[in-house]
């Protein structure tokens, strides 16, 4: 069985898709229960750091670059609302009907929004360090900043820059990052903590995608009508998307389970030795363990 698992992650294979409303690049392994996941901002098909806590054993993990990143048609998908429509006509090409969703940071909108367009085809929801409503205006330096930064034309360099690092001093490369990503003041960062970062990063690319992330506007009429089982899991210390997002998305999702996390990385819940917690709690998610009449109370661990 482990050599099953690690022939499935190694032969991770971008596979490709044409829909009615355009093409869907995607990695798809494991066996069992299907999971789509709706990655973050600057990621694609090859992001593995959320598939923590999903055995492909037992889990079929299928991840589709979202529009504008890798080879995915942005044109007429750049709303949540299209990009859910998007992924519907790509399960029914994959013959699955029904699915479990996890949406990751600026994947949040479009994650609830499928899960609010299609009841019937979600079964349950994660949403992990996630933007639930508003995320930038267009004043905020942060914005003002990632236009130019990751403008298609120049993020390239940006990216091309972060690729040598990461190849050749990881741990500089987290020190660089780590601020990024977390309020928390000082942490010692580990190896692994910076081999983990440098593996993921070493996927990234911006494309059209993230610009287009950061000028989405959420429909925060649909949030309500998420019916599905919903885990919310968001750091106290997350610098990129406030915990506010993850407060909105309690409120707002009836069957919603808030489970904050103090982890040094913030934003990066997968990274440092909490990631251990986040495991657990996704297991007990899936597991049913704390799923039952959550219509009716809601968790929140401080």
């Amino acid at each position: 069985m482990m050599n099953l698992r690690r022939r499935q992650l190694t032969d991770l294979k971008v596979k490709f898709i044409q829909t009615p409303m355009g093409m869907v690049e995607y990695t798809d392994y494991g066996t069992g229960e299907p999971v789509l996941f709706f990655h973050g901002g600057h990621s694609n098909c090859l992001d593995r750091l959320p598939h923590l806590g999903f055995d492909p054993l037992t889990y079929r993990l299928i991840t589709p670059s979202r529009p504008g990143y890798g080879k995915t048609s942005l044109k007429n998908n750049e709303s949540p609302e299209a990009t859910a429509h998007l992924f519907a006509r790509f399960l029914d090409q994959l013959g699955i009907q029904q699915t479990i969703v996890y949406g990751t940071s600026a994947g949040g909108p479009s994650a609830i929004t499928f899960a609010a367009l299609y009841k019937d085809r979600v079964k349950k929801m994660i949403l992990a360090s996630a933007v639930s409503t508003k995320w930038l205006e267009k004043n905020d330096k942060t914005y003002r900043v990632a236009e130019v930064l990751f403008h298609p034309y120049l993020q390239w360099l940006v990216w091309a820059l972060v690729y040598v690092i990461a190849r050749d001093a990881p741990k500089a490369l987290a020190k660089l990052f780590f601020s990024q990503f977390s309020t928390v003041k000082r942490h010692e960062i580990t190896y692994r903590e910076s081999v983990r970062l440098r593996d993921a990063m070493l996927h990234y690319c911006s494309g059209h995608g993230f610009l287009n992330d950061i000028k989405q506007v959420s429909n925060d009429g649909l949030i309500s009508r998420v019916s599905c089982p919903t885990l919310i899991l968001h750091s106290k210390f997350d610098r990129n998307v406030p915990i506010k997002h993850a407060i909105h998305a309690n409120d707002h999702i009836p069957s919603a389970n808030l489970r904050l996390i103090e982890n040094p990385w913030g934003h990066m819940i997968w990274i440092d030795s909490n990631r251990h917690t986040v495991k657990k709690q996704i297991e007990d998610f899936l597991n049913d363990h704390y799923v039952q009449n959550l219509s009716h109370y809601k968790h929140i661990i401080k």
